[in-house]
Formats: C-alpha cells, sequence, structure tokens
C-alpha cells in the first residue's frame, strides 16, 4: 500500500505532507478544527481523497501532537479512526 503522508526536507521544510502535493497534513486538520467538513476540503483540494484526510488525522493521532488533542473532529472521522487505530499495537505495552 503506498504511503499517504511524506516527509522530505526540501518540501514544506521537512513538515508531513500529503504524497505527491504540496499540502501539510496540518492544513487539513485546520481545515477541520476551524468547522469545515471533509467535503469542503475535499472541495478545496480536489487532488486529494477521503482517504488521505483520514490518513492525516491518524498521523497526528499515533504520533501523539498537541493538535489531534485539540481538534474536534467531524463524527466520520472520529469514527473511522477509532477503527483503524484500534488495529495498531500500543506503543506502551
Amino acid at each position: 500500500m503506498e504511503s499517504r503522508i511524506c516527509t522530505h526536507p526540501d518540501i514544506c521544510n521537512g513538515r508531513p505532507v500529503i504524497t505527491g502535493t504540496r499540502i501539510p497534513i496540518q492544513t487539513i486538520l485546520e481545515f477541520l478544527e476551524a468547522g469545515d467538513s471533509i467535503e469542503d476540503v475535499l472541495e478545496e483540494y480536489p487532488s486529494i481523497t477521503r482517504e488521505y484526510i483520514y490518513a492525516s488525522n491518524d498521523f497526528f493521532i499515533f504520533f501523539g501532537t498537541e493538535n489531534a488533542k485539540r481538534i474536534s473532529y467531524p463524527k466520520e472521522v472520529r469514527k473511522t479512526t477509532r477503527s483503524r487505530m484500534s488495529s495498531i499495537p500500543s506503543l506502551y505495552n
């Protein structure tokens, strides 16, 4: 499976971006934090899919950044993230 999130020192100063674009995942999360729907984000960035939005959310939750803890995600994002993240083994066990 192709990675949906990547980092490279020459792209957006090494910040995580949507693979094949220069769209920082922080930007995606800021849209959601501001109350925009997934459809709003997809309309703004037609080159990405819903799965890239989920991957952005998963990336921040998995790596434990503060943004993931502060954002009130749409119910659809919370539900799909919870089911996918439950299959990832705990790093603390």
